[in-house]
């Protein structure tokens, strides 16, 4: 179906006020600041593809995440003259606005006019969502990579061999990208199950095409990087999954939809009150199975697994636009006047504390992330290294790539006492001369003696021979 005139001024107003509540990120000192150990490793790897030392297809040292935003950002850094914060900064955020659209696009064929309601509150997104385009850790890859499943699985007609051999790449892809797109996918092979008895031939077309999509992680298995990455969790029990849905209940599902303050509760509650309502009564077409299964296997993995921890609901993040839209739908069961009242309230609700949080950003005091350390302003830390000359560090692995990604390069660093996703590099680091110096957790600069220095290269190299390095 083409756009309506309606539609295509609604898409260009929604757009600018993805990028206006955005704008403090873009430029200086705001493009500096925000920035985790996590986030500051796409941009390393980013730059390593573009200066064509490393293509990395999996995360460095870890085995579930691809690497889609890294090349964004090499590309993006290709047209900037310069892979940094703001080349990995728009990758980012072109990865969750196109995800958008595409759910929109989705739901626009189910729900009609009232699904850009959900693109709004998508423009600005819960918290989460939200701090993907702030400092990206990967679940803007799943977003991206469940917002094309959605759209094919909705759309094609899966009568054919080729479109399940394409339903099979996008899965493969979206597998290599993150994990938690097995949730969707879940719920898409629910659906077609329910329609369909499924052919031999396209079982075949679609594990064909899965193994097509899933290629780049297979070329991961050649580079025989050390897994130097484990996730750890606790062993099963009904005490451990009681106190995980009392913990959902208290935070994790209002940081799922909206945040955890007072407004953000009340926001993500009336999110799932028109959710409801949305879905009760509609016929089960294709994309309504899809929903309900989709959410149905995300709630069921968050509570009855050990998997899952307190806080990390970007695992989650496809439930996010299919409960927006069953919540828009619920809107359109609503008089008029309160459905509009109730869109702009949740877009308020969501609008507001997104511009306070870029705004904080830019000032400063956005540096915390979770309970990890290194959230001071790297500002002075890096005026410090600046003005000693120096051009090999070490640090804690926070401090380290944080400061390694915003110095754009002029300081390199070895990171200590932690997992290390760039050992490869910092054995050949330890032997660059001139003065080193150690960063510690709360910024603090301290030259190294050539004692101390001998003693942290040990180390690394210990690291080394231990995950069978040598170096040369």
């Amino acid at each position: 179906m083409s756009l309506t005139r309606w539609e295509r001024a609604s898409l260009a107003a929604i757009g600018a006020l993805f990028v206006a509540i955005r704008l403090p990120l873009y430029s200086y000192p705001g493009l500096i600041l925000g920035w985790n150990s996590d986030a500051a490793l796409f941009g390393m790897m980013a730059r390593a593809m573009r200066e064509g030392w490393d293509f990395p297809v999996y995360f460095w040292g870890q085995f579930y995440l691809g690497t889609l935003t890294s090349m964004l950002a090499a590309i993006a850094g290709a047209a900037l003259g310069e892979v940094g914060p703001l080349a990995l900064r728009i990758a980012a955020a072109l990865e969750v606005a196109t995800a958008a659209v595409f759910f929109w696009l989705a739901l626009r064929r189910e729900l009609g006019r009232v699904a850009m309601v959900a693109l709004l509150w998508l423009a600005a997104g819960p918290a989460f969502l939200f701090h993907f385009t702030i400092a990206p850790i990967g679940a803007e890859e799943l977003l991206f990579a469940a917002s094309l499943l959605f759209w094919y699985a909705t759309r094609a007609r899966f009568d054919s061999a080729r479109e399940w051999l394409v339903l099979g790449a996008l899965a493969g892809l979206g597998t290599w990208l993150h994990q938690g797109v097995v949730f969707l996918c879940a719920g898409i092979a629910v659906a077609l199950l329910v329609e369909r008895k499924v052919r031999a031939r396209f079982a075949g077309a679609f594990a064909i095409g899965f193994a097509a999509g899933y290629v780049p992680a297979l070329l991961s298995l050649l580079r025989n990087d050390p897994l130097l990455y484990k996730r750890t969790y606790l062993p099963w029990s009904v005490v451990e999954v009681a106190a995980t849905a009392a913990e959902t209940v208290r935070s994790d599902l209002w940081l799922l939809l909206a945040d955890a303050s007072a407004v953000g509760i009340a926001a993500g509650a009336g999110v799932l009150v028109l959710a409801f309502l949305g879905l009760r009564g509609r016929p089960w077409t294709r994309a309504q199975v899809v929903i309900v299964a989709t959410i149905a296997a995300s709630a069921a993995f968050w509570i009855f697994t050990t998997y899952s921890y307190p806080g990390a609901v970007r695992y989650l993040v496809p439930v996010v636009p299919l409960l927006y839209g069953a919540a828009a739908a619920g809107l359109a069961k609503c008089p008029r006047a309160v459905a509009a009242g109730v869109a702009i309230a949740i877009a308020l609700a969501l609008f507001v504390p997104r511009i306070r949080e870029a705004n904080d950003v830019a000032a400063g005091r956005a540096e915390r992330y979770v309970d990890w350390p290194a959230w001071f302003d790297p500002r002075p830390t890096l005026a410090t290294l600046q003005a000693g000359g120096y051009r090999v560090c070490y640090g804690e692995v926070w401090v380290a790539h944080k400061l390694e990604w915003i110095s754009s390069p002029t300081v390199r660093f070895v990171p200590v006492r932690s997992v290390h996703r760039t050992l490869k590099q910092s054995l050949v680091l330890i032997r660059e001369p001139g003065p080193k110096c150690f960063v510690d957790n709360f910024g603090n600069v301290k030259a190294l003696t050539p004692e101390e220095e001998a003693m942290w290269a040990a180390s690394v190299i210990e690291r080394g021979r231990k995950a069978g390095l040598v170096l040369r």
